[in-house]
């Protein structure tokens, strides 16, 4: 394929580098995305926030034919502000250089780049993975209201201007429709192969005590894992048998943590070694366990799903509920699950 085949993915994700090795410690892209993208493009270029690091790879490489153009790395709002001018002229430079493109969005990243390619009146694609207006309503800061505002009015802008849209859920493509006579397309990246399943169980009793499992990212705290700790904990105070194991990585984890542990002794954040999944320091229940693909660590038969939208990998909630023989009830909001917010 010649080099107008090339495809710029813009993403909102922090990749790690360590000499060429470069991959997302997130797990933000799908099995298999980019071996099937590389059976259409004839290469790739995946533009994201990159840090160097000397430790270890602990996702999946991105393969030798795609390169990844580094941005500045930043971590949140302040670290952007910080970082500002370089960012802006990076994605200058990038729009600039690059023929076609698609846009992961929301993120700050991606509305970065669609502002120049709109100055340089260039051809692009979306891929619709959430909805801001739901993620900021729950994000702590005193620029919230104004960020829900431009990021879904950007969010209708570039889908307006967009050669093309896909789509993760139906859900979505009701709240940012795409105009008449743009290519839509509504396909779930949720990868459910044969492995991941296994054969349904039947129960002669209600287990006893409940172990409610939620399977999500950590990265931001509009997964609602603080209401789950606190309902747990409610649950307890009233009597009710009921654990709970939270399946995830992310910055507020260690803060998950901390309440779990002030709350009671009964929810489990993502097994440590040799913990129990009460909190507790004994072993693990006995019984078929599963692992959560990288977490490597267990859900319990018998356990009720909380399904968290985009966990370590995106669609593991679904990988959960398929090899537990999908008998247990996923609780969830429409859009990328979440515990629902009280009102």
């Amino acid at each position: 394929m010649s080099e107008s085949s090339r495809c710029c993915f813009v993403v909102e994700a922090r990749l790690l580098r360590n000499g060429s090795a470069c991959w997302d410690p997130r797990q933000s892209f799908p099995k298999g995305h980019w071996e099937e993208s590389l059976q259409v493009f004839g290469g790739i270029t995946v533009l994201a926030r990159t840090q160097a690091t000397e430790d270890s790879p602990n996702g999946v490489v991105f393969p030798v034919q795609v390169s990844v153009g580094e941005l500045p790395y930043y971590i949140g709002p302040a670290g952007a502000a910080r970082k500002s001018l370089s960012l802006i002229c990076a994605g200058r430079e990038w729009a600039r250089r690059e023929n076609a493109f698609i846009l992961r969005i929301p993120g700050f990243v991606p509305s970065l780049v669609w502002f120049w390619l709109r100055r340089y009146k260039k051809r692009y694609a979306v891929e619709v993975l959430g909805d801001p207006n739901q993620v900021f309503q729950v994000i702590r800061h005193p620029l919230r209201r104004l960020w829900r505002c431009l990021y879904s009015r950007a969010q209708y802008a570039m889908i307006r201007r967009a050669t093309a849209t896909m789509y993760i859920s139906k859900f979505l493509a009701q709240l940012y429709p795409s105009p008449p006579g743009c290519h839509a397309v509504i396909v779930s990246d949720v990868r459910l192969t044969d492995d991941v399943f296994a054969r349904p169980r039947t129960f002669s009793a209600a287990p006893n005590p409940l172990r409610l499992v939620h399977v999500g990212n950590m990265e931001q705290p509009y997964k609602g894992h603080e209401y789950l700790l606190k309902s747990i904990a409610i649950c307890r105070q009233n009597g009710v048998a009921v654990q709970a194991t939270l399946a995830g990585e992310g910055r507020l984890r260690p803060a998950f943590e901390e309440m779990s542990l002030r709350l009671g002794r009964h929810v489990f954040v993502d097994g440590r070694p040799g913990e129990g999944p009460a909190g507790s320091h004994g072993a693990r229940p006995s019984g078929r366990r599963f692992a959560c693909r990288r977490n490597s660590r267990i859900v319990e038969p018998g356990s009720a799903r909380a399904a968290g939208g985009r966990a370590k990998t995106r669609g593991e909630n679904h990988v959960a509920r398929a090899r537990s023989g999908r008998t247990d009830p996923p609780v969830g909001t429409k859009l990328r699950g979440g515990i629902p917010l009280p009102p």
